[in-house]
């Protein structure tokens, strides 16, 4: 029997070792670029603890994806509030842009999305990321 040292205690090795023969795993580059085309344009539907998810971020319906005018603004009201709410604690500003998303008719839970889950609110990059994670979770 094998003695084993592990964090400071001595255990015993009750099982032999096994005898198995080594498997030798071949890398190959085209076949796996190729696997990789060929279902990368699948999107799965995925469910988590009651939660629907999609396997691929960056697929969109083009219906759903909002014109660069849109987000630009969306994205600008985001940054507002983000200052406005976290930076200045201005509840009269935060109040006259909240009214500004009603305004432009903007749905307040994507709004919120962006304050929250944005890696960089500096970013655009960042903020379309989030957003475009916020749609395909309320599909």
């Amino acid at each position: 029997m094998t003695t084993l040292h592990y964090r400071g205690n001595y255990y015993i090795q009750r099982q032999q070792l096994s005898t198995k023969k080594n498997v030798e795993l071949k890398y190959r580059r085209r076949s796996l670029n190729q696997k990789k085309k060929e279902i990368s344009h699948v999107l799965y539907q995925l469910k988590y603890r009651g939660s629907n998810y999609h396997s691929k971020v960056t697929q969109i319906k083009e219906e759903e994806k909002s014109t660069k005018k849109d987000s630009t603004n969306l994205f600008s009201i985001a940054r507002e509030l983000i200052d406005a709410q976290f930076k200045l604690g201005d509840e009269e500003l935060c109040r006259r842009l909240w009214e500004e998303v009603g305004e432009h008719e903007i749905d307040p839970e994507r709004v919120i999305n962006l304050m929250y889950s944005c890696s960089s609110n500096t970013s655009d990059e960042s903020m379309t990321e989030a957003d475009s994670r916020y749609y395909i979770h309320n599909q």
